[in-house]
């Protein structure tokens, strides 16, 4: 499978080049007024909107050129790490050790960590395996609750699950419609698709295509979803410190 693991600062330092672009032909939109010093108020805003426009566009252009260094070298590094996970795996795979999961996209869920403070959770797969040892009713959506068991330790998990699988790895949360109108939320990261609560569905195909980018601000809006995320997160945090 294809790499394309774009950092965010690649992101900024674009908004930076199009700001640079912006001032350069704002600067150049005055030079009219530069032309006709007779009309001393003209000349004056001509001058100053110059030097100001240049300014910004000197500045702008600094900027975006030192982020695009930064984040070519922290690709480099992710890709690396994404790389060395993967021919691990390989390895592992090739012997025979390598243990098989059911949530969909267990397979290639090769991504590290990409905040310092989960740097402990190797790929979602070990993040799965943290998980199933936290993941209980309380977690469970409510309307789901009486339904859960540690058979099926995934029930009604998929929001909180995914958004802190976010904090871990980065990307963006999807959500699948469901009957009743809600969404059952998954993880894209670049190429990578996985959905760590997906075995919950047992034999239903679920499609991972076409699918719309799910806000934490509206999710989090229920109270007691955030507060079993921020439970889930905690208890994540705990099991992390006992990691060697």
């Amino acid at each position: 499978m294809k790499i394309r693991m774009v950092h965010p600062m690649k992101i900024v330092s674009r908004i930076f080049y199009i700001i640079a672009v912006v001032s350069l032909a704002m600067g150049a939109s005055f030079h009219g007024y530069r032309m006709h010093p007779e009309d001393v108020s003209k000349y004056n805003i001509g001058i100053t909107m110059g030097v100001v426009m240049i300014s910004v566009f000197a500045i702008s252009l600094i900027v975006a050129v030192i982020l695009t260094i930064l984040a070519r070298k922290a690709e480099k590094i992710i890709n690396t790490q994404i790389l060395d996970t993967r021919k691990c795996n390989d390895t592992r795979k090739a012997g025979g050790m390598m243990k098989e999961y059911k949530f969909y996209g267990w397979q290639t869920a090769d991504v590290p960590a990409v905040n310092e403070e989960y740097k402990k959770v190797k790929d979602p797969r070990h993040l799965y395996d943290l998980l199933s040892e936290i993941w209980c009713a309380d977690t469970c959506a409510p309307r789901m609750r009486d339904g859960w068991s540690k058979e099926n330790m995934t029930l009604g998990q998929c929001s909180i699950t995914a958004f802190l699988a976010q904090d871990i790895f980065g990307g963006e949360v999807y959500g699948i419609l469901r009957s009743g109108g809600n969404y059952h939320c998954y993880n894209v990261i670049g190429d990578y698709v996985f959905d760590l609560t997906s075995e919950q569905f047992g034999d239903e195909v679920l499609s991972y295509e076409d699918n719309p980018v799910q806000s934490r601000e509206v999710h989090f809006a229920k109270e007691e979803k955030r507060l079993r995320y921020e439970y889930l997160r905690e208890e994540l945090k705990k099991l992390i410190k006992k990691i060697q």
